[in-house]
């Protein structure tokens, strides 16, 4: 037997069932909340490993207009100035479309 399950957790499963948790992708729901102009959001997502991976699966997502990621390119120039240690080369592509993680001990930048 096959058991659709949509959302989340919690959830009884029953015996010999094969269970198929249905979950939107988060770039289908990042274009749902960009199209109902509700940006910007915050996205939990409970792991180090998964924040830096999920940055790395919407640089393909562009939620920053051109006003916009100019603002974010010339905040970028004047920190690179002052702290040029402290960037994280591999943050910059998902900055400028709007996407960065932050979790314990590092800086969004």
């Amino acid at each position: 037997m096959l058991c659709l399950i949509y959302g989340g957790f919690p959830f009884e499963v029953q015996e010999n069932c094969i269970v198929i948790i249905l979950v939107p992708l988060i770039v289908d729901t990042l274009k749902q909340i960009q199209e109902k102009d509700m940006l910007p959001a915050i996205w939990f997502i409970f792991s180090r490993r998964g924040c830096d991976a999920d940055v790395q699966y919407l640089e393909g997502c562009n939620l920053l207009d051109s006003c916009e990621m100019s603002e974010v390119e010339f905040v970028l120039k004047q920190f690179r100035i002052l702290y040029s240690d402290a960037i994280r080369e591999s943050a910059l592509k998902g900055l400028m479309k709007g996407v960065a993680a932050y979790h314990a001990g590092c800086l969004l930048f």
